[in-house]
């Protein structure tokens, strides 16, 4: 796992996004290279290496008796607000249950659930950590982020590889995927007639920007040795 994508399961424990990586990068593809615009004190090695050794954040216990405080880290409810180690709240907006697939040549994604997330960093450290993770100079805080639930069907007899998200447009802006998007399925190996879950997470911006609309455009299939098995489905889009 890289190393941008140990801090981006740490920074996101609390929402489930173990394994996620902190920008998209492919085994059958081509290696993305990426600059950064942080210094180079701040590295994900050592960040990650910090949150190793990093005492968890200490809850104030006006938060902890609120009902809405959710000390697993499981967010459902509207509402509903947890905190991870370092110091960041982070409180759902909002949640929707799809069934939005799409597919070709015997690979199908299935887009099953949407979070809208308000994170606010509480500590200098967190705040410094989600730049890191997302490989920004800055980051407004609080920010608001977007996470995606979806389940990948390879119906082939054969393992495929996958690129994970290829594109999204948000508001009919395309975002910026090298650091803007934490997609677990990136690089992936669906096996023969199976199934896997994955989670991504995007950063939308500041809090007060609404986002009405959302476009998904996922990537074909590869096999193990990088050629290409299938393109890429359509793309699905939903409004929120």
């Amino acid at each position: 796992m890289p190393k941008r994508a140990i801090l981006i399961t740490a920074i996101f424990l609390s929402l489930t996004l173990a394994g996620c990586q902190s920008h998209k990068q492919s085994s059958v593809t081509s290696a993305t290279s990426t600059t950064s615009s942080t210094s180079s004190t701040k590295t994900p090695e050592k960040a990650a290496s910090d949150q190793a050794n990093m005492k968890p954040y200490q809850v104030p216990k006006a938060e902890k008796e609120k009902h809405q405080y959710q000390k697993s880290g499981v967010l459902r409810l509207p509402g509903q607000f947890s905190y991870d180690q370092a110091g960041t709240k982070l409180t759902l907006k909002s949640t929707d249950a799809l069934t939005r697939k799409t597919s070709r040549q015997l690979l199908s994604y299935r887009l099953t659930r949407v979070k809208q997330i308000t994170n606010h960093a509480k500590t200098q450290k967190a705040k410094q950590m989600a730049e890191q993770a997302f490989n920004l100079a800055k980051l407004p805080n609080p920010y608001q982020t977007i996470q995606l639930t979806f389940t990948v069907r390879n119906q082939r007899s054969k393992p495929v590889a996958i690129d994970g998200i290829k594109k999204i447009k948000l508001n009919q802006s395309l975002i910026n995927t090298g650091n803007s998007l934490s997609d677990a399925s990136a690089g992936q190996v669906i096996g023969a007639h199976q199934s896997k879950q994955f989670t991504a997470m995007i950063l939308v911006g500041p809090t007060n920007l609404k986002v009405k609309t959302m476009t998904v455009q996922f990537s074909g299939a590869y096999s193990q040795s990088g050629q290409q098995l299938s393109a890429a489905p359509a793309a699905i889009s939903i409004t929120l």
